[in-house]
């Protein structure tokens, strides 16, 4: 029965050293005050102070963040959103021309669809579609900035060249029918045409039948 009543008391003792903490204790003759992850202060060291009992109350909790924006969430007026995009191919050797195409898409609904009119494909510094001929239009009031500061007021969407090898009849698709019907951001597409047998020296490895194409985009929700 003692014995049982020892190991008891044993493992009373190995639980009680697991509750330690922080004791800021000081030195009974030198008066010298000293911090020890102990349970209790060591011999010749009063207790100044338990940290353990200086654990105040849980804090009230904090405020619910806003809710972040969302891809399909319809763009605030005067947000400004950009991008970049770039495509490299090559055109067909057996045929006179080969449609290229690359598509981007709006992260966001704009307020207002876009249209035709909204669109407008700039030059890297205002000359326009550099090294490529354009069917559409170049505005440069709708689109006072450059590839490096690439601007757009509200309503507008501006794209602005940066590369053009080997690309003719650009032309800017808006696939206004997926967006009105889906209620999707936007999709734009930059397509035109490219011929075999122009060799650019701008390619490392030069193919005579490629075609590239770069180009910083910018769009501000009216």
């Amino acid at each position: 029965m003692r014995y049982i009543t020892a190991a008891v008391l044993l493992a009373s003792f190995v639980v009680s050293l697991d509750a330690r903490a922080d004791v800021v204790c000081q030195n009974s003759r030198t008066k010298t005050v000293r911090t020890f992850f102990a349970r209790i202060c060591p011999r010749n060291y009063n207790l100044i102070i338990d940290t353990a009992l200086l654990k105040g109350d849980k804090g009230d909790k904090g405020d619910t963040g806003a809710t972040g924006r969302s891809v399909g969430d319809t763009l605030a007026s005067g947000i400004t959103v950009k991008g970049y995009i770039e495509a490299w191919t090559a055109a067909a050797s057996d045929e006179p021309s080969t449609t290229v195409s690359t598509t981007f898409a709006l992260p966001g609904i704009p307020p207002v669809q876009l249209t035709n009119g909204d669109v407008s494909v700039m030059g890297a510094f205002g000359i326009t579609c550099p090294g490529c001929t354009y069917l559409g239009q170049s505005d440069t009031t709708a689109c006072p900035g450059n590839i490096g500061d690439p601007v757009a007021l509200p309503g507008k969407l501006c794209i602005y060249i940066g590369t053009a090898i080997n690309v003719q009849n650009l032309f800017v698709d808006l696939n206004l029918f997926n967006a009105s019907t889906l209620k999707i951001p936007q999709p734009v597409s930059l397509v035109w045409h490219a011929i075999p047998g122009g060799k650019y020296p701008y390619f490392v490895d030069p193919n005579p039948n490629a075609t590239l194409i770069n180009a910083v985009w910018v769009y501000t929700a009216p």
